[in-house]
């Protein structure tokens, strides 16, 4: 990978690639899925936090199509905050137990080294809003306080910030860069989209932030790729009044 520019944080890469449609609000009447569809579910190890902490990562699968696209909660089982992560996770996850009685059964996997399907941005705001379904089951989603995703986990999101950004700034990047891209980012339909599969949940985005922000061409990339921008995409939440 080679880095142009990078403001000193760690930051988990996930992979990208270079689609730049504009982005579309997707309509609560178009989330739907078919009865094959299965919502899968990993408790993570206690030793990735500590004893403290309860982690679960939940993805989509339909017929032998696993997605991509990842969630995981994290509980404090002390103080009870929560928070989530969104992921880009390459290698594909077999489910070996569902229950077939539900629309969208929850099963547990076990991980093997098949890249699987990298989900499209409807699919990911699809799968986004079951996921949420399901894990409401396993946590009360009202007391997450934060979303945090790479901003390349939303590969077009990524692309057309990146592609406003340097049309209006060009290669030049200084301590209010970050204000600048969360500006850009915010004026796509993910914020809006987000809001909405958050709303059965009485939660709402007060405020988003952006920290390590990073400009490169991402590692196995197609000769003449262009440099992406790239950066952890904090969302502060509250409930609703």
């Amino acid at each position: 990978m080679k880095a142009l520019y990078i403001l000193p944080l760690f930051l988990m890469l996930f992979s990208c690639n270079s689609k730049s449609n504009t982005i579309q609000t997707i309509k609560d009447n178009i989330l739907q899925y078919k009865a094959d569809t299965t919502v899968a579910g990993n408790v993570l190890p206690q030793d990735i936090l500590g004893k403290e902490y309860f982690q679960k990562e939940y993805f989509v699968i339909m017929k032998n199509d696993t997605s991509s696209f990842s969630v995981v909660i994290t509980e404090n089982k002390i103080s009870g905050k929560m928070s989530m992560r969104y992921l880009y996770t390459p290698y594909e996850k077999i489910a070996f137990s569902y229950s077939s009685n539900d629309t969208a059964a929850v099963s547990e996997y076990e991980p093997v080294k098949r890249f699987n399907h990298k989900s499209t941005y409807e699919d990911q705001i699809r799968e986004l809003k079951l996921i949420l379904k399901y894990a409401s089951k396993d946590f009360n989603m009202s007391k997450v306080s934060n979303i945090s995703f790479a901003l390349r986990t939303f590969d077009e999101i990524c692309q057309n910030t990146t592609k406003q950004y340097i049309g209006k700034y060009g290669e030049t990047f200084t301590n209010g860069s970050n204000g600048k891209i969360v500006a850009l980012m915010e004026n796509t339909s993910l914020i809006k989209n987000l809001n909405n599969i958050l709303v059965p949940y009485s939660l709402t985005i007060n405020k988003t932030s952006m920290d390590g922000l990073m400009y490169y061409v991402p590692d196995n990339s197609k000769t003449g790729t262009k440099p992406i921008i790239d950066g952890m995409i904090i969302l502060s939440l509250v409930k609703l009044p």
